[in-house]
């Protein structure tokens, strides 16, 4: 079983330096390190209406299967936790 923190990942705290906060979405060019080899890949942002309205939350769009994610996985290939099988560990403790 693999488990998040095992992964690197993708965040969204370095796109704030790339993107104007009012940008809605967006598709990022992006190198990443897979198997040793560095290789580009295209990778959509997309954001949702804050309750309250005026701020927006920023999502990556997984590239796999087009849902919305806080972090993509460098696993194989850049995807979601629920595209890569991955687990928090979190729920596994008792």
């Amino acid at each position: 079983m693999r488990f998040t923190e095992d992964i690197p990942r993708l965040g969204l705290e370095e796109v704030g330096a790339i993107l104007p906060a009012d940008q809605a979405d967006a598709v990022l060019r992006i190198d990443v390190e897979i198997d040793d080899k560095t290789q580009q890949r295209q990778v959509a942002l997309t954001t949702t209406s804050l309750p309250g309205g005026g701020r927006r939350r920023r999502w990556w769009v997984c590239p796999r299967c087009g849902r919305r994610a806080g972090h993509l996985y460098l696993a194989d290939d850049i995807s979601c936790r629920r595209c890569t099988g991955l687990s928090y560990s979190s729920e596994f403790d008792r």
